[in-house]
């Protein structure tokens, strides 16, 4: 839904036993259309919008609804990716079909018109 709050979590698993986040680090981009789109925005641990629970395996992902607000498209592609040291992978993909939203808030309050 543009411009809410959206909260995802997700336990990444191998071999049926939670991966381990200790020293890894979490991006993700979301973008226009397809892979090629431009970047919508972005979404990452270093910014705090991803969070990992070193044991568990948990990732939990929250778009802020200043950011969801800035999707001003009907579908958008995203990836997720995990980093520790050199090692780069990608956990998550897809499509994210957005509802646009007809109420809009400003940065100085409501949006009339």
């Amino acid at each position: 839904k543009q411009g809410s709050t959206y909260i995802f979590e997700a336990t990444w698993k191998t071999n049926g036993k939670p991966v381990d986040l200790y020293e890894y680090t979490a991006r993700m981009h979301v973008r226009s259309g397809n892979h090629k789109g431009i970047i919508l925005f972005e979404l990452s641990t270093e910014t705090g919008d991803i969070t990992l629970e070193e044991l568990t395996g948990i990732i939990r992902i929250v778009i802020p609804a200043t950011k969801s607000d800035k999707a001003n498209v009907d579908t958008c592609v995203y990836d997720l990716e995990v980093q520790k040291g050199d090692y780069v992978e990608r956990i998550l993909e897809g499509k994210i079909r957005i509802s646009p939203s007809v109420t809009r808030i400003s940065a100085r309050g409501s949006e009339h018109g």
